[in-house]
């Protein structure tokens, strides 16, 4: 159930400021570049009233004269790592905009003057992305501008057509939009498609072979028939560069025809049993990440055969009503960096079978994970505890929580001079915090707790949520913290 924020105390970003980010110059320019970000959305305003600012370019336009100083090649670098750092489930999407966020639109950059217009056409990646939400015959010939625009650079594809409110009119826009789509096939590097409609025929036209250099296909079709489906995807799946396939709504199994060997990045969906599971995996030796969705549990916990080993799994992800101990029992993860578990079972004592299933893995692997996120709102306190208290999660830099946080979880996580006082991931760099329910000034001691000199590595980003009537003094202590930092993004309920 979503949560609905009254008062943020901060809108910044949880990135890490200047002085916190490693030395050299592109980080530097991204660093300048998410402080000027603003500016460039405000061009009327920024024309009218920074006079003594602007000098005249040789359109006989006043511009900013230091930025238009740099080589173009520089400028167009800088714009794409512009576009590059918006998120766009952060700002919105527009109807009017392909950009994937309408705050980080190209054809907004080449607004400026004419200079900026001639850079933002000069670099084709900046039209590249091309993402719809409700497809609109509006859109049409704004897909052939942006497509003549990328001449011939690889595509990110993104369009997603809800069920709800799907009109003759949406769904012939979509049908010409793919058309022209389907003409660039061969530059699709990426394609996440959503269809709130039955079969979209342009896609049905291309040939087995024709997706050359598609590295990443996501497709949700629940409106499609059986027979569609399985022809788009075997187009999707002759890709010799394909990577990461995410099938939604296609079938309780996964068709015969997918190269497992040759993915690194899959989703598991519908029903699958942990036997199943197993015997995919099997065959997925190259796997770097894997993302489990309720899958069933009834089989065998134990497997004879003993942990099947994936030396390249970096992340792994289980979402939905998944029990983790029928998967985590049956694995060895040496690489694993990367850790979320999402809507784990309810039930407390399926919870700590399934917490000592999680610590054997880690132990089993010696890994060293480096970013955990626990969804999990019935989750005991001891429970919580014994997840982070793993050996293997000493070296854990990201911690994100959506699980009730008592005193005494913010008590193992505050860090003291004290010896005796067991302090639970010292090397932590960014925490983020839902369901707070501690007493009041606990959560800021904490937080100061880990910016002291003294702390092996003083944390770089946290992301609160605190309640108005019970956490008055953390408030105003991360108010005073605010002032001089902008890495703590606090949300006031």
């Amino acid at each position: 159930m979503p949560i609905i924020y009254s008062k943020p105390i901060v809108q910044t970003t949880i990135f890490p400021t200047p002085t916190t980010n490693p030395s050299g110059f592109p980080s530097r320019v991204a660093d300048w570049l998410t402080n000027a970000c603003d500016n460039y959305l405000r061009i009327d305003h920024w024309k009218t009233s920074n006079d003594g600012l602007y000098s005249t370019s040789r359109y006989g336009e006043r511009v900013n004269a230091h930025i238009n100083r740099m080589p173009v090649e520089i400028l167009g670098e800088i714009f794409i790592h512009c576009l590059g750092e918006i998120d766009p489930a952060r700002t919105g999407s527009s109807p009017t905009s392909l950009s994937p966020s309408p705050l980080a639109d190209p054809q907004t950059l080449g607004e400026v003057c004419r200079f900026w217009r001639d850079v933002t056409l000069s670099t084709p990646s900046l039209w590249s992305k091309i993402w719809i939400y409700q497809p609109q015959r509006s859109q049409v010939r704004r897909v052939e501008m942006w497509l003549n625009r990328s001449r011939e650079y690889p595509l990110n594809i993104r369009i997603i057509q809800l069920p709800g409110g799907v009109t003759h009119d949406n769904h012939a826009a979509a049908d010409k939009i793919l058309s022209l789509l389907v003409g660039q096939v061969h530059r699709w590097r990426r394609i996440h498609f959503r269809f709130g409609s039955t079969a979209q025929e342009p896609l049905l036209t291309l040939p087995v072979g024709a997706a050359t250099n598609m590295e990443s296909a996501y497709v949700d079709m629940w409106k499609w028939d059986q027979a569609s489906a399985d022809q788009f995807w075997k187009i999707c799946f002759s890709s010799p560069s394909l990577r990461h396939a995410d099938w939604v709504s296609y079938t309780k199994k996964p068709p015969n025809y997918v190269p497992w060997t040759q993915l690194t990045s899959i989703t598991l969906y519908h029903g699958l049993t942990v036997e199943e599971c197993m015997s995919i995996l099997q065959g997925c030796r190259h796997l770097e990440a894997l993302c489990i969705h309720a899958i069933w549990t009834y089989d065998s916990l134990v497997d004879p055969y003993g942990p099947l080993t994936l030396p390249s799994l970096r992340h792994l992800s289980f979402l939905g009503y998944v029990e983790g101990t029928a998967i985590f029992n049956r694995l060895t993860l040496p690489s694993l960096t990367s850790l979320e578990i999402s809507n784990a079972h309810p039930h407390h004592h399926h919870e700590r079978r399934s917490c000592m299933s999680f610590r054997n893995l880690l132990q089993r692997s010696a890994c060293r994970l480096e970013k955990l996120r626990l969804f999990n709102t019935s989750i005991s306190p001891s429970d919580l505890h014994n997840y982070l208290s793993t050996p293997q999660m000493l070296s854990l830099l990201e911690l994100d929580l959506e699980a009730p946080v008592t005193n005494q979880t913010i008590h193992s996580l505050t860090l003291s001079d004290n010896p005796r006082q067991p302090h639970l991931l010292p090397n932590l760099e960014a925490i983020s915090l839902n369901e707070i329910c501690t007493s009041d000034g606990s959560i800021s001691d904490m937080i100061l707790s880990r910016l002291s000199p003294k702390s092996n590595t003083p944390l770089k980003s946290a992301r609160l949520w605190l309640k108005a009537q019970t956490h008055i003094r953390d408030i105003s202590v991360f108010q005073n913290i605010m002032e001089n930092n902008n890495w703590v993004h606090v949300v006031v309920t």
